[in-house]
Order: C-alpha cells, then sequence, then structure tokens
C-alpha cells in the first residue's frame, strides 16, 4: 500500500531592502543545497506592504519563516528578525528545519492515531 507523505514547505517572508531576509535566504540556501532537508521545500516570498496575511498569519516583524504542512500553516519564526545579518549563522536555520520535522512528524503521528480510534 502506498501511503501519500504529507507536504513540507518553508517559507520565508521578507520586504524589499532588509538585509537580514537577505542573509537568511542565503543560509537557508546553502542548508538546501547540501540535501540533508530534502522532505521540505523551501520558497521566498516578498511582501509588499508588510500588512498581508499568510494563511489568516499576519508577520509582526521581518524576517519572519513560516512552516506549512499540506498547505496550512503550523509553525513561526519571528526571532531571526532580533538579529543583525552577522548573526544569522546555518546551526539556527537548521534547528528551525529540525523543528519543522519533528513537529510535523507528531501531527502525522497523532492524525494517524486519531483516524484509527
Amino acid at each position: 500500500m502506498n501511503v501519500k507523505s504529507s507536504s513540507l514547505e518553508i517559507v520565508l517572508y521578507s520586504l524589499e531592502g532588509c538585509e537580514a531576509c537577505i542573509k537568511l535566504k542565503e543560509v537557508f540556501q546553502t542548508v538546501f543545497q547540501r540535501g540533508d532537508f530534502s522532505d521540505i521545500s523551501f520558497k521566498l516570498q516578498f511582501l509588499e506592504d508588510g500588512h498581508e496575511s499568510i494563511g489568516g498569519i499576519r508577520p509582526r516583524c521581518y524576517p519572519t519563516v513560516i512552516a506549512f504542512m499540506d498547505g496550512t500553516p503550523k509553525l513561526g519564526w519571528e526571532g531571526f528578525a532580533l538579529m543583525a545579518p552577522n548573526e544569522i549563522q546555518e546551526a539556527s536555520v537548521i534547528e528551525v528545519l529540525q523543528a519543522t520535522l519533528d513537529l510535523t512528524g507528531d501531527l502525522v503521528d497523532e492524525s494517524r492515531q486519531t483516524s484509527t480510534d
């Protein structure tokens, strides 16, 4: 039997000219190029005025990173906005990606349990 896996996507929401956003995008791309997190897709989305809602969530600061599972927002991180561009390191990005995999794995496990009850 072939079980469809959940779709995981990390979206980096940015404003034009945001230096921390540019640095974070570069670090995410470096981590994804290594292929360690091939189960997660990544995209960058620029917001025009910073007031748009994303799946019912309105970021309070930029950059904001939101993890989506099957198109639904599940996790968000605003802590990168508190960092200077030179403070954004691979370890922080890897931590976010690992947390995404851990939480979404827990959510998938929970949905399997509730569907069999």
